[in-house]
């Protein structure tokens, strides 16, 4: 999957969903396909939390949060 970021048309991969879940249909219950957040999304989330920590501010820190999280994802691919 991918977004846009910002004001750019820039896509990247925001690295499928961070805690997919998936139930079983048991007769009763349909299915479910929960997909939760973006691994893009939850990084970032991950990486601000250090960085306000760390004293930066907000609107520092939201902008860099996303770089950190896509060097993360593209660490990913490189396995």
């Amino acid at each position: 999957m991918s977004n846009r970021i910002g004001d750019t048309n820039k896509m990247v991969s925001d690295g499928g969903p961070a805690f997919q879940h998936k139930t079983q249909w048991d007769g009763i219950t349909p299915s479910i396909n929960y997909h939760g957040i973006s691994m893009r999304d939850y990084f970032a989330g991950k990486a601000i939390e250090a960085l306000i920590v760390r004293g930066w501010g907000l609107e520092n820190a939201s902008g860099k949060a996303y770089e950190i999280a896509d060097a993360m994802l593209r660490a990913r691919e490189c396995k």
